[in-house]
């Protein structure tokens, strides 16, 4: 039952355990598939949902900051770059999102959207002029939209911790990941003090169009 259950944890059986968790088993460095672009038909339909994925940096990497505001202004919101892009200029999708994902082991950096038909490769070369024009200094990231990445973060940062189902999750994924259980309290100071040349560097250095892979599924 129920009250059995809590029982249990509020007990002393819980509480005798001792020793620590063994660790984690090391894993190969992860490696990408051979081919560059893969189809997956879907006779008749309407859309074609497009990725560009290739491997990224580990959720722990020191700068994971202006990571995380690089991938925020490139694809993290509907002010995103090609959200604006996809959506809002070419009329292509009815939204775009990009950014880095993690594991324990390996990060990920993916760029997806659902797009119509006629429009699958034009999308292809956009996503990747995006990601190119961040690497090369084409476009770098601009005040404006670093300042707008940065509030949305800051004052995000609480409704992470508005029901207690909620700051479990957090303080959950800080023990998966093997970060400070202090971790929160200098995230604010730390995303106030990334700056535009941190995510022209984050840039040159996370993003690689030259090893990403390409998944369309439609017709």
């Amino acid at each position: 039952t129920e009250q059995q259950v809590r029982d249990y944890f509020d007990g002393p059986l819980l509480a005798s355990w001792k020793g620590k968790m063994p660790a984690a088993p090391a894993l190969a460095a992860p490696k990408g598939p051979k081919g560059r672009i893969f189809f997956v038909n879907v006779p008749g339909a309407a859309q074609s949902q497009v990725s560009m994925m290739h491997f990224g940096p580990k959720r722990t990497a020191p700068d994971y900051f202006p990571n995380s505001m690089l991938a925020a202004v490139f694809g993290g919101g509907f002010s995103s770059r090609i959200n604006m892009n996809l959506r809002e200029d070419k009329g292509y999708s009815y939204g775009a999102r990009g950014g880095f994902s993690y594991s324990r082991q390996y990060g990920t950096f993916n760029a997806s959207a659902s797009v119509r038909t006629d429009s699958t490769y034009q999308t292809l070369l956009e996503i990747d002029r995006e990601v190119k024009d961040l690497v090369k200094g084409t476009r770098p990231v601009v005040a404006d939209e670093l300042d707008r990445e940065k509030q949305g973060a800051i004052l995000g940062l609480p409704g992470r911790f508005s029901t207690g189902q909620a700051a479990l999750g957090q303080f959950r994924m800080l023990v998966y990941f093997g970060l400070p259980m202090d971790y929160y309290n200098t995230v604010v100071d730390k995303v106030g003090k990334v700056t535009e040349a941190q995510l022209k560097t984050a840039a040159q250095k996370q993003l690689k169009p030259a090893n990403a892979v390409y998944l369309v599924v439609g017709d």
